[in-house]
């Protein structure tokens, strides 16, 4: 089973779905359609377990954990084992042979065995076991057979000395993992987030729908009336037009804001994996409302927040402490190479292979070697730009993340001053429709007293249409600011009751 999860806390609550989304559009002729009644955070959660970018980006920690294991498997002990024979011909001079030379054929025949192991000293010890058969047809007729064990232990003393240089490679995939989830955790936030505004689009395009449609039927509606009028010569014909005119245009806005709800319906199924469904197109009713509660934002507690739960700071510390761990390793590796060799072996050597093999046990059969090996590469050109290399690379490393501090200050000042801007937009916006409304009931009134024209009217209903929206923007604005400000700080997921799990990825 999975674990790489979003834990959930509660079960989903819905509510009574708001009048104000109760008309639908229907998809486009030839794509059926499946009406689906969702919560925001149902919307979230599904996008979570089923959007392709967080599946893709799933795979990246899989792959870093099996390089851990890769580079693990350097210390792993290693058996060989292998088989020869060799031989040869050659004229040996001979002072007592008649002719001062005799022809002469060697012949060895060699097993092995071996087992060699990489200690995280920097060090290899070997332990290997040989046998030998010999043939000389000149001077050794008979077979003669070897039989040694040998230990040898080769450390480094200075260059690839230590852990740090053993297990480097090891505690880099290590932080690549660590990076690896950060990533994949920014990943999440981003879809939540990206959910979640297509979720209002998704709002703002439906209300949009229902204003347009008003908009529309006041027109139609005043035309009906108008051209009553006009059949008993009440009304001049150019007022006919234009009515006629108003609600064309009005219809062909209709026709637009149509399209674009089926596009933000789309988007939204698309980040949660649900518009290639073998049951076509799905048409979403928002459950939840776009008014929400105001509250004052404050940037030095979100700033706090955002430094220690930001994934993408996370993964900017994680790149320091990266090249930091590359930078002590070159600076090992610019040293110059001093290995100690030593050695301990037991032999045997006899006409037969058992008096051979048994002469193994005597003590008194034995080699033992002890050395130093010195190298250094003139003008030690490439350690010098290896650790030039390294050393900028820590330099970028921390001026990436200066650089991503001063971003976030940046954008969590922005959204706190847009959350602050949208609540007061609100009221204003509120005020100016119900202005606007009373305003049109007025010239309503007028209108039908004779004492307004058609042109007026209509002016006045587009007046209202436009501050209808007004206000239905600066709600959806403010539940997205609050929605950026909760992404900017890092706890987006935490809003909708998830909690990241660092998981054990093998289990699957």
């Amino acid at each position: 089973m999975k674990k790489y999860s979003l834990l959930v806390s509660v079960a989903l609550l819905f509510g009574q779905t708001p009048d104000v989304f109760a008309q639908h559009v229907p998809a486009p002729a030839g794509i059926p359609s499946v009406s689906r009644s969702l919560g925001l955070r149902e919307c979230v959660l599904q996008s979570l377990e089923n959007n392709l970018q967080v599946r893709v980006q799933r795979y990246v920690p899989l792959l870093d954990q099996a390089d851990i294991e890769i580079e693990k498997a350097f210390f792993d002990p290693v058996f060989r084992a292998g088989a020869s024979q060799t031989g040869y011909q050659h004229r040996e001079r001979i002072i007592w042979a008649p002719s001062g030379a005799q022809l002469n054929r060697d012949r060895a025949e060699v097993f092995y065995s071996e087992i060699s192991k990489q200690l995280i000293t920097g060090g290899q010890i070997d332990l290997r076991y040989e046998d030998q058969r010999m043939e000389n047809r000149l001077f050794r007729p008979d077979p003669e057979y070897y039989s040694g064990l040998n230990l040898l232990l080769t450390q480094p003393l200075l260059d690839g000395f230590g852990r740090n240089s053993s297990l480097y490679r090891v505690r880099l995939s290590k932080k690549n993992r660590e990076i690896s989830s950060r990533v994949f955790e920014q990943t999440l936030l981003n879809v939540a987030y990206e959910v979640e505004a297509a979720y209002w689009d998704l709002v703002l395009a439906i209300r949009l729908v229902d204003i347009q449609k008003q908009n529309l039927d006041l027109a139609q509606s005043l035309l009906s009336r108008n051209t009553e009028r006009f059949d008993v010569g009440m009304l001049p014909s150019y007022e006919i037009l234009e009515n006629q005119s108003h609600v064309a245009s009005r219809r062909e806005n209709l026709l637009s804001v149509v399209n674009a709800l089926e596009d933000a319906n789309d988007r939204l199924a698309t980040l949660m994996n649900l518009l290639d469904s073998p049951a076509g197109g799905f048409s979403f009713l928002p459950l939840d409302d776009v008014v929400c509660e105001a509250f004052e934002p404050s940037a030095s507690d979100s700033l706090a927040v955002a430094f220690e739960r930001r994934p993408d700071l996370k993964q900017a510390s994680l790149a320091i402490e990266r090249s930091d761990l590359r930078l002590r390793y070159v600076r090992n590796q610019s040293l110059p190479s001093l290995n100690l060799i030593t050695g301990l072996g037991l032999h045997g050597f006899d006409h037969a292979y058992s008096a051979a093999h048994d002469d193994l046990r005597d003590d008194n059969t034995y080699d033992w070697r002890i050395g130093v090996v010195f190298e250094v590469p003139f003008g030690s050109r490439e350690s010098r730009y290896q650790h030039r290399k390294a050393v900028l690379l820590r330099q970028q490393a921390a001026d990436q993340m200066r650089s991503l501090q001063q971003r976030v200050l940046t954008d969590i000042r922005e959204a706190v001053r847009q959350i602050q801007t949208d609540q007061e937009r609100i009221p204003a916006a509120m005020l100016a429709r119900e202005f606007a409304q009373q305003r049109m009931q007025v010239e309503e009134s007028l209108f039908d007293q004779g004492m307004s024209t058609t042109h007026d009217l209509l002016e006045y209903q587009q007046t209202l249409a436009l501050a209808q929206l007004d206000e239905l923007r600066a709600q959806v604005d403010l539940r997205k600011a609050f929605s950026k400000l909760r992404f900017l700080e890092g706890r987006l997921l935490d809003e909708f009751g998830f909690e990241f799990v660092e998981p054990d990825i093998w289990e699957e």
